[in-house]
């Protein structure tokens, strides 16, 4: 797995991409945990080849800190493989998912 971030419009924008799996779930804690210390995240699924179980997990304990924080947690652009594994353990119900980052920058009033 490999990351970017870059803020926009007031959120941080956390761009993953590659397999999203136990092998870099710390790394992935991290960078979540930084960011919502920011406020406002974005996390951008559009390269992620992959995510299993402890990426999945990963998501929403961030969207639970965040609704702790009073702050917005949510993902955008997944990718066909990403948005399969949302689908199915049915955690696309839980996130609030974007087609696209602009889309999900644009619904918190940037």
């Amino acid at each position: 797995m490999e990351y970017v971030t870059r803020r926009e419009a007031g959120a941080t924008v956390v761009g993953l991409s590659g397999d999203v799996d136990v092998g870099g779930a710390q790394q992935l804690r991290e960078v979540l945990a930084d960011a919502l210390a920011e406020g406002a995240v974005v996390v951008d699924l559009s390269d992620v080849r992959f995510i299993d179980s402890a990426g999945i997990g990963l998501l929403v304990t961030a969207h639970r800190r965040a609704d702790e924080q009073g702050t917005t947690f949510s993902v955008a652009a997944p990718s066909e493989g990403a948005q399969r594994v949302l689908s199915l353990t049915r955690t696309d119900r839980l996130l609030v998912v974007h087609p696209t980052v602009e889309a999900a920058v644009a619904a918190l009033g940037g």
